[in-house]
């Protein structure tokens, strides 16, 4: 699901909170939109990142004289990227930074070529080495993986060339696309260089995996000890220096032989024996052990095992997941979000998810935590008499919510667009009469 994050530049409290409401009221006619932006544009650009934009009001935006207002346009991830490529040259970096901070917006190479030659040209003036060049070309890809496509299309060859540090000495890949596309550079010493890292990774991978192999970054060594062939004295110093985040690793392991994988299976520490609950080659007897597991965290890494049956994997008894640290698969009961929800009220992500359902929600108006309340709002057949009681709850969240919905008596809507508190909110119910929008606009003195 696409959201639209916090940026607090375009976010920043304006001084007409009834006309950003306006703008961003989904029943606001193209000619209201246009109005807002030629009268009042540096008040409503937040607004304007709302989740339907008419085309007629992508076009005033694109062409509009307010950085703001443009840089609206290009953070809202939920407008066509065609519209939004149209931005792609603005002269103002706050919006092309925009653009580029949507890692789904297909972004010219122009763009993402920007951060490259500022490198490029420091490895020019002598201020990096070639190896200084290839590790910050990855530290490009390491914050946006477009960094890839355009570094293997750029005119340098030097940039094309840094691309082979995006695989380490100890396990690159010759099939990778990027690795065939370097051998087959126009460039011969792209070229030669490709070829010799091909040849150190086959070379390498003949051999099995020594201690003094072990050296790296973080992930070099996670990868090492989880994926390449280990020697056994290696293994067995491993296994007696007993370090649960190594022996996580090796627990993974498809080399380890199946006499240590049963000692990695009864381990202690239940991160060791989640790992071993990943190796792809566990017996029956190894599967139905972690299947009983009583850690949560070992039942739960071997939930995909391919050798479990339907049964050992119908019975391992997972709690449900814990949306403030994953995600709920699309296909989630609206029952099981709802009760989620309601054990923790503080996930406020959950109502917004497509299963959440909204009937029957209207029973939790009295409730006593104000979150909960504000689910009454949701629900479509809730009585115009609750949603006006909500609209003087004492928590301004319910308040706001009410206020916005649109089954909230006319008269009362009408009431709280004087109200300074509630302003906002009223305005942006789709309830309102379009009278009354350009009311609110000829009111407000510019």
């Amino acid at each position: 699901m696409l959201r639209l994050h916090a940026d607090d530049w375009l976010d920043a409290r304006i001084e007409e909170p009834a006309l950003c409401g306006l703008a961003a009221n989904p029943a606001a006619p193209d000619g209201v939109l246009l109005e807002l932006l030629r009268s009042w544009p540096e008040a409503v650009p937040a607004a304007f990142r709302r989740r339907t934009l008419p085309a007629p009001v992508v076009a005033a935006m694109v062409e509009h004289p307010s950085v703001r207002v443009r840089a609206a346009l290009a953070a809202n991830p939920l407008v066509e990227p065609a519209a939004r490529l149209r931005l792609a040259g603005d002269p103002d970096d706050e919006v092309v930074r925009r653009l580029l901070a949507d890692r789904e917006f297909p972004a010219p190479d122009r763009l993402l070529w920007i951060g490259l030659d500022r490198l490029l040209g420091q490895f020019r003036r002598g201020l990096m080495t070639e190896e200084d060049l290839a590790d910050e070309v990855l530290e490009e890809i390491g914050r946006d993986r477009r960094v890839i496509g355009a570094a293997r299309r750029h005119p340098d060859p030097a940039v094309r060339r840094a691309l082979l540090g995006m695989f380490r000495p100890t396990y690159g890949d010759p099939e990778h696309e990027v690795v065939q596309a370097l051998l087959k550079d126009e460039d011969v010493a792209v070229r030669g260089a490709a070829a010799e890292a091909v040849r150190d990774w086959t070379a390498r991978a003949a051999r099995e995996t020594e201690r003094a192999d072990v050296r790296g970054n973080g992930y070099d060594v996670r990868h090492i000890l989880s994926a390449t062939r280990l020697s056994r004295a290696l293994i067995d110093e491993l296994l007696a220096e007993d370090d649960k985040y190594s022996l996580d690793q090796i627990a993974k392991n498809p080399s380890v032989p199946p006499e240590v994988l049963d000692v990695l299976v009864g381990h202690p520490e239940p991160e060791v024996r989640a790992g071993a609950a990943r190796h792809p080659h566990l017996t029956a007897g190894q599967l139905a052990r972690l299947a009983a597991d009583p850690a949560d965290e070992v039942r739960a890494a071997l939930a995909a095992h391919p050798g479990l049956t339907e049964e050992q994997r119908a019975g391992l008894d997972l709690a449900p997941a814990d949306p403030g640290c994953g995600h709920y698969p699309p296909d989630t009961p609206g029952e099981l979000l709802l009760r989620s929800f309601l054990e923790r009220p503080g996930r406020s992500r959950l109502p917004h998810l497509p299963n959440f359902p909204t009937e029957g929600l209207a029973r939790f108006a009295g409730d006593p935590d104000p979150a909960v309340r504000r689910l009454a709002v949701r629900d479509p057949h809730a009585a115009p008499e609750l949603i006006d009681h909500l609209t003087a709850d004492p928590d301004e969240h319910v308040r706001r919510a009410a206020a916005a919905c649109p089954r909230l008596p006319a008269a009362r809507l009408l009431a709280l667009l004087d109200d300074p508190d509630l302003a906002g909110a009223a305005a942006a119910n789709p309830s309102l009469p379009e009278p009354h929008m350009w009311a609110l606009i000829i009111s407000k003195p510019r």
